[in-house]
């Protein structure tokens, strides 16, 4: 059918996305984290609101996960350190 095309296609155009280490800077009780991402071809150092692979926006980081809004309405998408 026409929506699952559509679906697939949305699908490959997302890019390959992997979470390649975690940078923490503290002050305080304060925790600023940085990802190390892999998006296709290239890396990102990405903090809160970074725009990745030109379809995610970072919304939430832990000490070994990334969570990315899709601003093409997608799900958000939860990536972990391998």
């Amino acid at each position: 059918s026409e929506s699952v095309t559509a679906a697939l296609a949305t699908q490959a155009a997302a890019p390959d996305i992997v979470l390649q280490g975690m940078a923490e800077t503290r002050d305080g009780d304060d925790v600023q984290r940085t990802a190390i991402i892999r998006a296709g071809n290239d890396l990102v150092l990405a903090t809160l609101g970074t725009a990745v692979g030109g379809r995610y926006r970072v919304a939430g980081l832990t000490a070994d996960s990334v969570e990315l809004d899709d601003v093409q309405g997608g799900p958000r998408r939860t990536v972990r350190l391998q």
